[in-house]
This record gives C-alpha cells, structure tokens and sequence, in this order.
C-alpha cells in the first residue's frame, strides 16, 4: 500500500474553472507551490511565504483570500507492475 502523507505535494490555487485549463500542462509549469498532506492551504501558503503566519494577532485575515480560491494538490505517484 502506498501512503500520501508526506511533504511531496504542490499546490496552486485558481479562480473559477480555470484549473481545467492547467490539466494539459508540463508537469514543471511554473506557479505550483510546495505541499504537505495532512495539511491545509493555509499552512501550506505560510510555509511559502504567502501570507503572514496567521496564527499571530489577527495576521489570519490576511489568508482570508484563499477560501475564495479553487485549490488543487497534486503529485507524482510511481506505479509499479503487480507480481
């Protein structure tokens, strides 16, 4: 059994649809930031330097721009033959 815990997630977030748009593109496309899984988008954007550690005073309210956001995690995951 493979497990998808782990920091070798990224994750971009998107307006509307527009996350359709990416499905087709190079794997190393720029705009994915790292990721970890159990997590939220909100550790995951402080832990990248995106927003202010929302945890301090009432820095939370300047996260508050991700729930208006789609976010997508993604990873590579390498599948081996049964037997």
């Amino acid at each position: 059994m493979t497990s998808l815990d782990g920091e070798d997630w990224q994750l971009r977030g998107f307006v509307g649809d527009e996350w359709q748009w990416h499905l087709k593109k190079p794997w190393a496309a720029p705009g994915w930031l790292p990721a970890r899984v159990p997590g939220s988008v909100v550790d995951d954007l402080f832990r990248a330097g995106e927003v202010a550690d929302p945890y301090r005073m009432r820095d939370s309210r300047l996260a508050e721009w991700a729930a208006e956001r789609h976010w997508v995690y993604r990873r590579q995951v390498r599948v081996g033959s049964a037997g």
